[in-house]
């Protein structure tokens, strides 16, 4: 059985170590327990989600569950930077997206504040595809990511984070914001 226990703890910023000591185990069968080479009881995800305070329900992976890459860290300023393919964090969540990827807020960006999570669905830019007034995220062709609210014109789309307008010929993908999450403690 397929659980969420590493992401919840890493979410969390626990060590294994740390989550082991709260649930009265050692590191070693909390990541048994994470990578499926020891099997899970509902005694064992119970007293994990207890840590988490959460149900124990929540912890599983579901069929309808999606496993979501978090592709890069938005700051302040509206720039997103890439995490390296070998460091993105993979996050397991019940989302209606056929396309989704994910960037983690690292400080408040207009509406969204920092440590949330912002799921988005990812497409070929299509001009025709009606953007106006969403927050996106914004790919061109030469590999940067930008993110914003979206205001179109005959020359390209703009965002409102006052970065330049960009000519449509530079895009090669769009991925509007579909959801926000936010953990707390």
């Amino acid at each position: 059985m397929s659980t969420r226990i590493r992401e919840f703890r890493k979410l969390r910023g626990m060590t294994l170590q740390f989550l082991a000591q709260r649930v009265g185990t050692t590191a070693q069968t909390i990541q048994r327990l994470e990578t499926g080479n020891m099997t899970v009881s509902l005694d064992w995800l119970q007293r994990i989600a207890d840590v988490f305070g959460m149900p124990a329900a929540a912890l599983l992976v579901t069929d309808q569950t999606a496993s979501v890459s978090v592709i890069g860290e938005l700051d302040a300023s509206s720039q997103v930077t890439a995490i390296a393919s070998d460091a993105q964090t993979t996050l397991s969540l019940v989302v209606a997206t056929p396309n989704p990827i994910a960037v983690r807020v690292s400080a408040t960006v207009g509406s969204f504040e920092a440590d949330t999570i912002l799921i988005c669905n990812k497409f070929d830019f299509d001009p025709d595809v009606l953007l106006e007034g969403r927050s996106c995220l914004v790919g061109l062709k030469a590999g940067e990511m930008l993110f914003g609210r979206v205001s179109s014109s005959a020359a390209g789309i703009s965002l409102d984070e006052g970065t330049s307008s960009r000519p449509t010929s530079d895009i090669a993908w769009v991925a509007p914001v579909t959801m926000a999450v936010r953990y707390f403690e």
